[in-house]
This record gives C-alpha cells, structure tokens and sequence, in this order.
C-alpha cells in the first residue's frame, strides 16, 4: 500500500491527506466545543467563585 500510496503525484496525495484529516476531526471540533461551554458555565457559576475565593483567602470553602 505505501508503495502505491508513494506512486501517486504528491499535490494530490497531500490534498487527499488534508481532506481526510478534516474530516476525521469533525467530531473532535464539535466535541471540543461542547466542553469549552460547559466549563465556561461551570467556571461562572457561584460555586467555582466561591471556591476560588476560598482558594485565595485560605480558608475551606462555605458551599451554599
């Protein structure tokens, strides 16, 4: 296969490689995106401010 893959023009091979990476990372993309909301979320709501709070102020956390 490699030597097949070797005979062929190299624009094309590395086009036909691009395409494939693309596409192979579609679902990455997408997921990846759904972590960053959800820990964008997470990261605003009180409870991560209340343990940062904490955090800089040396003391244990006051969950609510």
């Amino acid at each position: 296969m490699a030597k097949m893959f070797a005979s062929k023009p190299p624009g094309a091979m590395k086009l036909g490689h691009a395409a494939y990476m693309r596409f192979n990372d579609l679902d990455y993309r997408r997921d990846i995106g759904h972590v960053v909301e959800s820990f964008c979320n997470a990261a605003a709501g009180a409870d991560a401010q209340e343990g940062i709070s904490a955090f800089i102020e040396k003391r244990a956390p006051n969950w609510r």
